[in-house]
C-alpha cells in the first residue's frame, strides 16, 4: 500500500459554499479515520512513523515549516486539534489558529508572548474580569505597563502611545457594558505607529465581525462562550498569520501554561 505523505490530499474544499456550510465542512477531511462521519477525538500522545524515511520526509517538511499532515506528539497538538484550527482560520479569514485551554489561556499565550519586561500595552474599554486581571496581577509583575483607555476615546488612545508601546487590545462587544470599539480606527492608528492590534472576537464570533478583515492582525476567542455555546466545554482560540505571530504563540504555549498555573 502506497505511504500517503504530507498534507492530506482529500480535505473538504473550504473555499466554496456560504459561511454556513464552511462552519460545517472547512478544514474537515472527507476521508475520516475507521469510516467516521465526525472527526474522531484522538487522545493519544505519542505518534509512530512507518519507517526511518516517513520520519526524514516529516522533519525537512517541519524544517521549511511546510503542513506535515500527520502528528508527532501530544504537546504539538493532534488530529482532532488540527480539525478545529483550520476551521476557525477559515471562518475568521486567517491564515492558521491555535487552539488553546480556555480563553484566558489564548489571551495569556498571545499577550505573554509578544510583551516582556519593559514594554507597554494599551487595554481599550472595558474587558472581561480575567483580561483585566491578567492585566493587572500578571503582567505588571514581569515589568510590563498597562494603560487603560475608554472605550471611543481614540485621541486618547494616540496620545498613550509611547516608545515602548507594542500593543492595542480591544473586544468588540466588550464583556462587561457592551461597548463597540472602532476596529478600523484602532487598525488605522496601530499601523501608523507600527503597533499590534489584537481584538477579543468573543461576543461577535465570526459569524457576525471578522476584525482581521477591518486591519486587526490577531483575533482571539473564548471559544467555550459562543462559538462552542452549550456550557460543556473549555477552549479558546488565537487566528492570525501563519508566519511568526502564530508560530511564536505556539511555541511558547507550555511555558505560559506553567507561568499561569503556579
Amino acid at each position: 500500500m502506497k505511504r500517503e505523505t504530507g498534507p492530506s490530499r482529500h480535505r473538504v474544499d473550504d473555499e466554496s459554499g456560504t459561511f454556513f456550510t464552511q462552519a460545517v465542512h472547512a478544514g474537515e477531511e472527507r476521508s475520516k479515520p475507521f469510516g467516521s462521519l465526525t472527526m474522531p477525538i484522538v487522545q493519544t500522545s505519542t505518534y509512530v512513523f512507518e519507517d526511518t524515511a516517513a520520519l526524514v520526509e516529516y522533519m525537512e517538511r517541519k524544517l521549511h515549516s511546510k503542513e506535515t499532515g500527520r502528528g508527532e506528539y501530544g504537546r504539538y497538538g493532534n488530529p482532532t486539534q488540527h480539525t478545529v484550527e483550520r476551521k476557525l482560520a477559515k471562518l475568521e479569514g486567517g491564515e492558521a489558529a491555535l487552539l488553546c485551554a480556555s480563553g484566558t489561556g489564548a489571551t495569556a499565550s498571545t499577550l505573554l508572548t509578544m510583551l516582556s519586561k519593559g514594554k507597554h500595552l494599551i487595554l481599550v474599554g472595558d474587558p472581561r474580569p480575567r483580561t483585566r486581571q491578567l492585566c493587572h496581577s500578571v503582567l505588571k509583575r514581569f515589568g510590563v505597563e498597562v494603560s487603560i483607555v475608554p472605550t471611543n476615546d481614540y485621541q486618547t488612545v494616540e496620545a498613550s502611545v509611547g516608545d515602548n508601546t507594542r500593543l492595542i487590545l480591544a473586544e468588540i462587544p466588550t464583556g462587561v457594558h457592551l461597548r463597540v470599539p472602532d476596529i478600523p480606527r484602532l487598525a488605522d492608528i496601530a499601523r501608523r505607529r507600527r503597533l499590534k492590534l489584537i481584538v477579543d472576537s468573543t461576543f461577535a464570533t465570526p459569524s457576525n465581525l471578522k476584525p482581521l478583515s477591518l486591519g486587526a492582525d490577531l483575533v482571539i476567542h473564548d471559544a467555550g462562550a459562543y462559538l462552542a455555546g452549550h456550557n460543556d466545554l473549555l477552549a479558546g482560540a488565537v487566528i492570525g498569520p501563519k508566519g511568526q505571530m502564530i508560530n511564536a504563540i505556539q511555541d511558547d504555549f507550555a511555558r505560559v501554561l506553567v507561568i499561569t498555573h503556579i
